[in-house]
């Protein structure tokens, strides 16, 4: 086992004895670095193990055996089978089946399709993006939490505020999607909900904590006017249990900018991803919903898990094969897309008003890492993913010298391809 390999499974096993993953989560990770499920049991069988203070047994009566009550096979497959039905206004929390809220649930696949079909029931053409009225939804698909490729995601839905009033017609309040990586997705699905539906406006902020299968709203009043890397590190530490996740709002939101975003994983400055697109922190805001804690431990029903788990291996291998996915995206980042959308003729620039820039490559990810002739080297760089995804594309970036004339934060992610040529 090659020193690097060795030393990220050594910080597996550690984690996994914190308690900070779980034994699915050490496989699943084990795994996509490249060792056999075997190899990764057996290492995950072998973590070191505090050792527990022994306790005296104390005798009980044995109990007559119970008759076997047989295990009906799971309703759902890939699905948690619950949707979480959140009315602010009346401050409660209802957990209700998905196959309930949305008998066609399969037509839709998941995610955006899932979203926009439980939404739609909920609101009209007139209503608020940001009135009480208006919903948010937050959305997962059947492969969300499982060992499939990229397939961390998920995305929220409502009626944007983006728009303008205009005489006899309100741009406003048109069905939105926006799409976030990390590991608050797969979280959310362990937690036991495929997605959350939240309705009305709290009297004052509030945060919502969901864990296993339940879910309560607490108070946000101390968290309203922080901003996200703050507000996720209170959320942690108040609660206090190892793997929590946060999505939340800052400032923007709750001040109801119309461009605000929902983030989500901003365990420490310089990190994080984001729902991005729309103004869904501003309908976030709306609501006096501060944020979204996650914590979850559940198993997701896999039909055929030996069938499953081959599939994922020929379409991880796949990717790593790829001149993109498994050259390009991991080298450069999401950057080495500015030669190729530019080479397209694709790049947006001016506002689409032209399709190509003259110097894209003195901005692109060969040149960050120095592969330009003509530009010095300007960032170093290190490798990170969202949950299951192989590929890597995550760039953690530092100035390679002091710049005093500017506050910087040491590290952080990116740049990424959307940010630049925006």
């Amino acid at each position: 086992m090659e020193e690097k390999l060795q030393k990220r499974v050594f910080e597996l096993q550690e984690k996994l004895r914190q308690g900070e993953i779980t034994r699915r989560d050490f496989l699943r990770y084990a795994t996509l670095l490249g060792l056999s499920l075997g190899a990764a049991e057996a290492l995950a069988a072998c973590a070191p193990k505090p050792t527990p203070t022994p306790v005296p047994p104390t005798p009980t009566p044995v109990p007559p055996t119970p008759t076997p009550t047989p295990v009906p096979a799971p309703k759902f497959y890939g699905w948690m089978g619950k949707v979480l039905d959140v009315d602010l206004t009346a401050g409660k929390a209802e957990v209700k089946a998905l196959d309930e809220v949305c008998p066609d649930y399969k037509d839709y696949i998941g995610g955006r399709g899932l979203g926009v079909r439980l939404l739609y029931d909920l609101v009209g053409p007139d209503t608020d993006p940001l009135g009480p009225e208006n919903a948010l939804i937050f959305a997962t698909g059947p492969l969300t939490g499982t060992s499939v490729p990229s397939s961390g995601r998920f995305c929220i839905i409502s009626k944007s505020p983006l728009g303008r009033p205009k005489a006899g017609k309100d741009t406003r309040g048109v069905i939105f999607d926006s799409h976030s990586g990390g590991d608050w997705s797969d979280v959310l699905k362990h937690a036991g909900f495929d997605a959350i539906i939240i309705r009305g406006k709290a009297a004052k902020p509030v945060y919502l904590w969901i864990e296993d299968g339940k879910a309560e709203l607490k108070d946000a009043s101390a968290l309203w006017g922080k901003g996200t890397y703050e507000t996720t590190a209170a959320i942690k530490k108040e609660i206090g249990k190892p793997g929590i996740k946060v999505a939340c709002i800052g400032p923007a939101g709750e001040k109801l900018v119309r461009m605000a975003c929902i983030i989500n994983d901003a365990d420490k400055p310089g990190y994080g991803r984001a729902c991005g697109r729309d103004g869904g922190g501003a309908v976030m805001g709306s609501k006096n919903l501060k944020a979204i804690a996650v914590r979850g431990t559940l198993e997701i029903p896999i039909a055929k898990p030996g069938e499953f788990a081959a599939v994922v291996r020929e379409q991880i291998d796949k990717l790593r094969a790829g001149p993109i996915c498994g050259t390009g995206l991991p080298t450069y980042g999401t950057a080495v897309l500015y030669n190729v959308i530019n080479g397209a003729g694709l790049l947006p620039t001016c506002n689409f008003q032209w399709g190509m820039l003259k110097e894209a490559n003195k901005a692109s990810g060969e040149a960050m890492v120095g592969e330009v002739e003509g530009v010095p080297k300007t960032l170093t760089t290190a490798r990170g993913c969202c949950r299951t995804c192989p590929i890597h594309c995550a760039r953690v970036t530092s100035l390679p010298e002091p710049r005093p004339d500017y506050v910087t934060i040491g590290s952080g992610e990116g740049p990424e391809y959307e940010s630049e040529w925006a």
